[in-house]
């Protein structure tokens, strides 16, 4: 498999707590490069302001230094370029709600961001924490040799061909006016260039060494990290049932009107006392099969009200149900039973070491739910859990581009409008090149799947349990080959499937092991190079911290 190939294996659909810390950590830098800030230009509306330009206050942004950051001296436009880029960056993770959490007219150094912090001290924060990961990675790229690829230097370009662009538009060509009118005195081509090459340069170095480290991994690495805890890396198939004590107050009180929640502790004790009672008996049964469980389920008193009760005549479903697990890895389980689960027995003190226990099909186990808040604990409910099977993951995971035609109604009308569109979809790709090229071409124009109507289709790793059963039994049919292209049909609407000849090579168990040591070692090597950084005070008498959020934002 090629190198590029491999990276396209490195999208992760399934992620731990652990690896999506890691995750955030990965992307945070990136976050904050000037490529992502290019892309989302390309779609933000400027709005252009008059800005007058005090010739000597631009002398002074451009020559004072304000800080040092290990061999490098910043002025105060370098630095106003990561702090707007932070004030931008926030302004657009929080659009959809930015009004309720600010006044975006007012100046930041006037809006409080809780406390005696400031939202000018919080962008600010931001924008040194930015800078100096940017620059401990930019350091090392350099002492690496590290060079940017062609690719790189001409995002640098496009960089700037874009504010000239702008310029020519709104500044009559003046792309230094430009430029302060968006980061303030000082700012200009030369030193944005900088800027540009500085951030994309760190980027370049951090997913390069990324890749290398992951690539680095032997298989007695891998097994001697996930000796620690294997469990971890395995997925639980069971099915349990919640029985909570406000749904047993809804179908046994013959006054309902006052919410449960506002019910006293003593007037609550009688659903309590019956949830628990229903839960230990459901437990106490034996289920050979999980139909036995459901059919216990379904016999609890609650889902058969006598017919005095008033919702006699309204019940039609169960009101306690049974769910059922598939094939979820041990972290995404419910914190109560996820130990129960793996058979994790643990020590009573954090010196003592966990012991195991063998789980079996059928075995049933009761857990009280509760809650503590100001010294008090509520219980929520009790869940009564029938074990199915662990899955250790030791088996290769699947890559499919798919293009999917919703239903807009679920009607007859609706499913059969869809799978007409698709039918025609698949007939027209048929007739044309018929490749995997032509295949992501028309995902991207045609499908209705958020999740990868921008990537051709794709989703890599496709694992047990992660997609709905249709959709996961295609991928894996022993019968599939590379360039198998049929139409599916599931709950959402109707796919066109491609099975690609690009395959994981690794079993999901490796991956899963591989991205949690990989996620700590990145983030080790990258928290190491910070703290080599000798940062000096920041002097941020220059730092735009009285212009607004939609002063900051405007020309972006």
């Amino acid at each position: 498999m090629s190198s590029s190939n491999k990276k396209k294996l490195r999208k992760e659909q399934y992620m731990t707590e652990r690896q999506q810390t890691a995750e955030k950590e990965a992307k945070k830098l990136k976050y904050y490069t000037l490529s992502f800030w290019v892309v989302i230009a390309l779609v933000v509306c400027i709005f252009v302001t008059a800005v007058s330009i005090n010739p000597i206050k631009n002398v002074i942004y451009k020559n004072t230094n304000v800080v040092t950051i290990g061999d490098y001296s910043l002025s105060a436009v370098e630095l106003n370029y990561f702090y707007v880029d932070a004030a931008r960056n926030y302004y657009n993770n929080n659009s959809s709600y930015i009004q309720y959490l600010m006044d975006v007219n007012a100046p930041l150094n006037e809006i409080s961001a809780g406390g005696d912090l400031m939202m000018s001290d919080y962008m600010l924060d931001t924008a040194i924490d930015t800078m100096k990961s940017t620059y401990a990675l930019y350091i090392a790229a350099l002492a690496a040799g590290h060079e940017l690829s062609q690719d790189e230097k001409s995002t640098v370009d496009y960089a700037i061909q874009l504010e000239e662009l702008y310029a020519a538009y709104y500044y009559n060509g003046d792309t230094n006016a430009y430029l302060r009118a968006k980061y303030g005195n000082g700012a200009s081509v030369e030193s944005y260039r900088k800027y540009c090459e500085v951030t994309i340069m760190a980027s370049s170095y951090y997913y390069s060494y990324s890749e290398e480290l992951r690539e680095s991994y032997t298989a007695e690495d891998l097994l001697d990290y996930s000796a620690k805890a294997p469990y971890e890396y395995n997925s639980y198939t069971y099915t349990y049932a919640y029985l909570q004590p406000s749904t047993f107050y809804t179908a046994m009180a013959e006054d309902t009107t006052t919410a449960y929640a506002d019910l006293t502790d003593e007037q609550k004790q009688p659903y309590i006392d019956a949830a628990k009672a229903a839960a230990e008996a459901l437990a106490a049964g034996t289920y050979e099969a999980v139909k036995d469980f459901e059919d216990a389920i379904a016999a609890l008193a609650i889902n058969n009200p006598p017919a005095t009760t008033a919702v006699d005549a309204t019940v039609v479903e169960p009101v306690i149900e049974m769910k059922e697990i598939k094939n979820l890895i041990y972290s995404n389980n419910t914190a109560l039973f996820q130990n129960w689960l793996a058979g994790v027995v643990k020590g009573d003190t954090e010196n003592d070491e966990d012991t195991f226990e063998t789980r079996t099909e059928g075995e049933v186990k009761l857990f009280e739910y509760t809650t503590t808040s100001s010294d008090k604990t509520s219980i929520n409910g009790y869940y009564v859990v029938r074990y199915g099977s662990v899955n250790e993951n030791k088996y290769l995971a699947k890559n499919v581009h798919h293009l999917l035609v919703k239903f807009e109604k679920d009607t007859d009308e609706a499913k059969a409008a869809a799978k007409e569109e698709a039918e025609k979809l698949l007939k027209d790709w048929q007739a044309g090149a018929a490749t995997l090229e032509s295949f992501k071409e028309l995902a991207n124009k045609n499908s209705d799947d958020s999740g990868s109507n921008t990537n051709g289709g794709l989703y890599e790793y496709v694992y047990h349990g992660q997609m709905v059963e249709p959709f996961e039994n295609w991928c894996y049919d022993e019968a599939r080959k590379a360039g198998d292209c049929e139409i599916i049909e599931t709950e959402y609407g109707y796919h066109i499937m491609y099975y690609p000849e690009e395959q994981p090579t690794e079993t999901y168990r490796d991956y899963l092991i591989t991205n949690n040591i990989h996620a700590e070692d990145l983030i080790e090597w990258h928290e190491g190079l910070i703290e080599k950084l000798v940062l000096s005070e920041i002097n941020s008498k220059y730092v735009l911290v009285d212009k607004s959020m939609a002063t900051l934002v405007s020309l972006y």
